[in-house]
């Protein structure tokens, strides 16, 4: 989803919960059809890279790095890639340093509430059935007079009958409060659904999934120029 690799080198993993299996090929497994998937993407992702960087992104020559090496580690030694970082990081100045920080943080709230909404259905759906299961597996316990098992699925229940009635995101408020939940459960500090909506907003006026480091800047000038004429300070820095 985000278009820059992470501190680590590999593309943020924002997922709250995995994704299904992956669709067999025609011998019937699925990893062949996700290699080429990653290729394909792979592969537009450095021609974006090289485009940004003839525009003078200077961080695209990390991105393009990291993805040469995520299709073959062998080619590319990690303290190289290191290197690299350290070099492109000196040539920036430290308000472009606290801009990009700025969008990574906008941009991967924005991408998290567009999951919850693409696959409400689908979560709220398997809660539903690992209640059910635990259901019947209970009743089996109780016929079978299987006392270990019939406690541990009455202990499990509670939590299970809880998350049955999650609503993950019905709504796109819903998916913002979710998500803020979350940040604030795995996170340091509360994280306010007002905090993730600013993110979504911003995001979304700078092209949503199109959107760009470029991209944003610009809608962040548009939305700081209103601000300034309403008398309200400029929009801040996402809380980590």
């Amino acid at each position: 989803m985000a278009d820059e690799p992470n501190s680590n080198g590999d593309k943020p993993h924002l997922h709250l919960v995995p994704k299904d299996d992956p669709p067999p090929n025609s011998n019937g497994s699925g990893s062949d059809f996700w290699e080429q998937i990653d290729a394909e993407r792979d592969r537009r992702d450095l021609e974006v890279a090289y485009d940004r960087w003839r525009d003078g992104d200077i961080t695209a020559f990390n991105t393009a790095m990291w993805l040469v090496w995520r299709r073959s580690p062998e080619a590319i030694p990690r303290e190289l890639l290191r290197m690299g970082e350290a070099v492109v990081a000196a040539a920036m100045s430290e308000e472009e340093k606290r801009a990009r920080r700025e969008y990574v943080a906008h941009k991967e709230r924005w991408e998290m509430v567009v999951e919850l909404r693409e696959r409400h259905a689908e979560l709220t759906q398997r809660g539903r059935i690992e209640l059910e299961r635990a259901e019947a597996a209970l009743v089996m316990a109780n016929k079978m007079q299987n006392v270990e098992e019939r406690a541990r699925l009455l202990r499990l229940l509670p939590m299970l009958k809880e998350n049955a009635t999650i609503d993950y995101g019905s709504t796109l408020e819903q998916a913002r409060v979710m998500f803020a939940e979350t940040l604030t459960r795995t996170g340091p500090k509360k994280v306010e659904p007002s905090t993730v909506r600013q993110s979504f907003d911003i995001i979304e006026g700078a092209g949503g999934p199109a959107a760009t480091f470029e991209t944003f800047l610009i809608e962040r000038k548009r939305r700081d120029e209103l601000r300034r004429r309403r008398g309200q300070p400029p929009l801040s820095e996402p809380e980590e």
